[in-house]
């Protein structure tokens, strides 16, 4: 039996999104599975998930495997955006 599955998940800003989509991107490339294929997309502040697998029980496990490390990044990028100042892009730093 043939499975997939497509999720569109809102990050709430294009920044979170690209940090998102470029640290799964690794995985994306370096791992593809025989019994499944994946693709992301980034769409403005969301992701677009694909996975079509061979079977149920792998498109749950890498179902599984990518929304946790989606989840992952994002609350990494939440934490640490509340730590780090906001550098404006302009701005000059004395010495």
């Amino acid at each position: 039996m043939k499975g997939s599955a497509s999720l569109l998940l809102r990050l709430g800003n294009t920044n979170t999104a690209e940090i998102v989509q470029s640290a799964l991107l690794p995985e994306i490339l370096g791992f593809q599975s025989p019994r499944s294929k994946v693709s992301l997309e980034r769409i403005h502040e969301s992701l677009l998930l694909e996975i079509r697998a061979d079977d149920v029980s792998s498109l749950r496990a890498v179902l599984n495997s990518y929304l946790r490390w989606i989840q992952c990044a994002e609350e990494t990028v939440r934490i640490l955006s509340k730590r780090m100042p906001r550098v404006d892009k302009d701005a000059t730093v004395d010495q």
